[in-house]
């Protein structure tokens, strides 16, 4: 039975606490780093990393699932909310563990929305790391209600926000729900009004005057393209909910194969069904087999 064991490593800010998942046998060739998503400590939304993790070990791969500086269980400063609140630096700190500690074949990275964007990230420019899987991968555009990361476009708004917002709007005007009261309650009451309505206003003006996205040179963008210009093995996953945010990666016209690109039916940001999750895991296992990972 893979063993499980808790530890810790010195990090920049004292320790990072970490999840050691090592399979039955032999040491394994390949190993798999899970950066934890956002605030969210390394269990993953509803334990989705550990039920990753060890189907991962059953398939022979180590896997490192690790707090990241001042998440969970480590040390450090409370990072803020925004999806490139992590450094790749701590990232680092855990890669030489593993590479110290194993001297493995190959390392890949694993994280969901701000962890696949550190992943991404440090990746890009560490050129020994084999493999990103990468979920829910969020590119311009902050989670509604997080604050705005420094890379996000001018006004919060990208273009498949935009094209996202129109969707909605005339979904409003053809249902004609704005004659209905409950639809101003649950607008009034939301606390995010303001915020709708200049998303709204932002999205008007780029449907109806052009302008986009693409001149963002932010390290994010420069990271993304550099990894896949590298021709590296990275896997995409998304649900088929998170709308705007699988727009937005379209939109950056990555060379990648569609064998590489995994969309979720009726998935949601966080693939919280048991369905969902079951494909997920499933998807990166086979595409795992299929580049010689396990």
């Amino acid at each position: 039975m893979p063993l499980e064991t808790p530890l810790f490593i010195e990090s920049r800010h004292g320790e990072m606490f970490a999840i050691e998942h090592l399979p039955d046998g032999a040491p394994p060739d390949y190993w798999v780093i899970s950066m934890n998503s956002g605030l969210q400590c390394r269990s993953g939304p509803r334990r989705l990393y550990v039920h990753f993790a060890r189907r991962l070990a059953e398939e022979g791969l180590g896997v490192l699932r690790i707090d990241l500086s001042g998440v969970g269980d480590s040390d450090g400063p409370v990072p803020a909310t925004h999806f490139d609140m992590h450094n790749p630096d701590d990232a680092d700190v855990a890669i030489k563990f593993i590479r110290n500690k194993y001297d493995p074949k190959g390392i890949i990275l694993h994280g969901l929305c701000a962890g696949s964007r550190v992943s991404i990230k440090t990746a890009a420019r560490d050129t020994d790391i084999a493999g990103l899987l990468a979920w829910s991968t969020t590119i311009y555009t902050a989670t509604p209600g997080s604050t705005h990361s420094p890379e996000e476009p001018k006004h919060g708004v990208s273009n498949a926000v935009a094209r996202y917002n129109e969707g909605r709007i005339l979904n409003v005007l053809r249902d004609l729900k704005f004659l209905r009261w409950s639809f101003w309650k649950k607008h009034f009451t939301s606390g995010k009004l303001l915020a709708e309505l200049r998303s709204s206003f932002w999205s008007a003006w780029l449907l109806l005057f052009g302008g986009s996205e693409s001149d963002q040179k932010g390290w994010f963008i420069r990271s993304i393209r550099s990894y896949v210009a590298s021709n590296r093995p990275v896997f995409f996953v998304y649900g088929e909910k998170d709308q705007y945010c699988h727009m937005e990666f379209i939109d950056l016209q990555l060379p990648v194969s569609p064998d590489d690109v995994l969309v979720i039916p009726e998935g949601n940001h966080t693939f919280s069904t048991r369905s969902q999750r079951d494909q997920v895991i499933d998807g990166c296992c086979n595409w795992l087999r299929r580049h010689n990972f396990c």
